[in-house]
């Protein structure tokens, strides 16, 4: 090659040479898009292979953010609509979508660690929507969400020490303050000022219910949605559960406001096959998501009120809120019969398959009368029925009813994929079409066209 660029520059200034540059053979890159062939415009290619069928694809969802499938390096050219962990041949449509591909989901706050596990001494990597961070306590002990590596070179901020307030790089020292801005550089030559491009890039933290809270988008709100029995009532306010789960967060928040599952799902703690019916339940739209009044009756439950009876029944409302599309709040009124309880749930996903299920209790009653360690291991033990589950199914979540088939017990989930549809399309997340959701269609099952998504009986 030296020699033939040594020949060209001899030969230009010859009138009419032209030198020849030889072609290089495309490399096929799954997940990645060609220029438009005969394949790509519909028609059969020369081997007679059959033209590929391209979907249409729903504006709001991600396309990978630019990345080339896995396996592959580089970090462009991912063609629309294309996830590397699908297949080079899947692509994503307005029906099914994953948790990281909906821009809309990034605007929420999410739970990023326990604020009692979170030590002013040093900093933690933390996963969040597909993406890494760095979480680490600024001055006062404020919690700072920072990007994952150093402007430097490159090295991982969750390995870095945190001294007087400031975020100390392992890798050469630079030294950064709860604003992300670079305040110390010990290579630096005395007199001349920091690079501009020496910072980092932080985003909205807050702490609140034992929680530290994050938002990686634009933020709507100050803060995580009220959990109405810890800011108003004063109840006793607990952190039950911030633990990893190989689920969806789709999953977890829809299986949050399922009504149905509970008799088979919780079988070894209080579901009853013989009692799956559910009774017909109050259910409204709200300006960020929807609520349910459910009637139940329910037995195996004494230790969330510090009965150890398990065989006693009990008659309850249970009072389900969908907060926003990743946030639900769950209280469980018994009359007078036992102290009421309240959960707060939510999922913080991690990537498109994992999530960590977090949930915050607010119990009614005194210690003596509702003991936590017994309200807690009792709890514990639905939590894991609820994860066995959860664990096993797909990570691609269906946003067009018509492609399962829904009865009236679902109403609550249908909403739910409503909503999350309407994000997805574009629309406003939680917007209301009507005060109150039309009574589900009572015939038959659901068929296979837009119409007939209401649910059958």
């Amino acid at each position: 090659a030296p020699r033939r660029r040594q020949l060209h520059r001899i030969l230009l200034p010859v009138p009419g040479f032209r030198p020849r540059r030889r072609r290089r053979a495309l490399r096929e890159v799954p997940g990645v898009a060609r220029r438009a062939g005969p394949h790509r415009r519909g028609e059969p290619d020369a081997g007679g292979r059959p033209p590929r069928t391209v979907r249409r694809v729903a504006p709001a969802i991600r396309s990978g953010r630019g990345r080339l499938p896995a396996g592959h390096g580089g970090t462009a050219g991912a063609r629309r609509g294309v996830v590397g962990d699908r297949g080079p041949d899947h692509q994503l449509t307005e029906d099914v979508v994953r948790v990281t591909e909906i821009d809309g989901l990034r605007d929420l706050w999410y739970a990023v660690a326990r604020s009692d596990e979170q030590s002013p001494a040093g900093a933690r990597r933390v996963r969040l929507l597909g993406d890494d961070y760095t979480l680490w306590r600024a001055g006062g002990g404020r919690p700072v969400l920072a990007e994952a590596y150093c402007p430097h070179r490159g090295a991982s901020l969750a390995s870095a020490s945190v001294a007087d307030g400031r975020l100390v790089c392992c890798y050469h020292g630079w030294e950064f303050d709860g604003s992300g801005s670079c305040v110390h550089i010990p290579q630096l030559d005395p007199g001349l000022p920091i690079p501009p491009k020496a910072c980092l890039r932080t985003w909205p933290v807050v702490e609140r219910y034992g929680l530290v809270w994050a938002c990686v988008g634009a933020p709507a709100t100050d803060g995580p949605p009220r959990f109405v029995e810890a800011d108003e009532h004063g109840w006793r306010v607990q952190v039950d559960f911030f633990e990893p789960w190989a689920a969806s967060a789709l999953r977890v928040v829809d299986n949050n406001i399922d009504q149905s599952h509970p008799a088979f799902v919780h079988r070894g703690t209080f579901g009853d096959p013989s009692r799956a019916r559910v009774p017909p339940y109050e259910l409204e739209r709200t300006a960020t998501g929807l609520r349910a009044r459910v009637p139940q009756d329910v037995g195996g439950v004494g230790p969330q009120m510090g009965d150890a009876d398990e065989g006693k029944r009990y008659e309850r409302m249970q009072e389900v809120e969908l907060l926003d599309l990743m946030h639900t709040r769950i209280r469980l009124s018994y009359g007078g019969q036992a102290p009421d309880y309240a959960f707060y749930g939510s999922a913080t996903p991690v990537d498109d398959s994992s999530s960590i299920y977090v949930r915050v209790s607010a119990l009614a009653g005194d210690e003596d009368v509702q003991p936590y360690a017994m309200f807690w291991d009792f709890s514990r033990r639905v939590t894991l029925e609820d994860k066995v589950v959860l664990e096993q199914t797909s990570p691609d979540f269906p946003v067009e009813v018509t492609r399962e088939v829904h009865l009236r017990c679902d109403r609550t989930t249908l909403e739910y994929r409503r909503q999350l549809a309407r994000l997805v399309s574009g629309g406003a997340e939680g917007e209301p079409e009507a005060t109150d959701v039309p009574q589900p269609r009572m015939e038959g099952a659901v068929a296979q066209e837009p119409s007939a998504a209401e649910p059958a009986a």
